[in-house]
């Protein structure tokens, strides 16, 4: 089993969280959860670079990462995904009602209060992503030194 990293941003504004809803296009259509993607291993983009590039790609927002929440495994059987979550506030406050989704990929985009994602209003990419989000909300939040990743090998 080969599991797909995702770095991901659980960003908080006036004590709401942005989720984003995956484009029919999209591995999970229609499901929802906090901005992000891949990262580009071959350029050699870090887990916080592609949680940065992923926000402003799907969203339009520029993030500022404040730390790190925790790690979430999907249910697939195979190629589960890892998501690894983020916390996030946003670069310049006056973004927060300026998002510019990302054809193709999102289809829709809300702001959430805590209690909202916890009452299942929007059917999440993982439930356990709900979990997470509590952390952050009360502040569950570990220093971003404790992601580490050894530079590329030279070609």
């Amino acid at each position: 089993m080969k599991a797909i990293i995702v770095a991901c941003v659980l960003l908080e504004h006036n004590q709401k969280y942005l989720l984003v809803q995956q484009a029919r296009s999209r591995r999970q259509p229609g499901k929802w959860g906090p901005p992000g993607g891949k990262p580009e291993h071959a350029q050699g983009e870090t887990i916080l670079e592609a949680a940065r590039r992923e926000t402003f790609e799907e969203a339009g927002l520029e993030v500022a990462l404040t730390g790190f929440v925790g790690l979430v495994r999907s249910a697939h059987r195979e190629e589960p995904n890892l998501f690894v979550c983020l916390a996030g506030r946003l670069q310049d406050q006056n973004q927060f009602d300026n998002l510019k989704l990302r054809a193709g990929e999102i289809s829709a985009a809300r702001w959430l209060t805590i209690e909202e994602i916890e009452a299942g209003t929007l059917p999440l990419r993982s439930e356990a992503l709900a979990v997470l989000f509590r952390r952050c909300h009360e502040g569950q939040i570990y220093p971003l030194e404790v992601l580490q990743h050894e530079p590329l090998d030279p070609i």
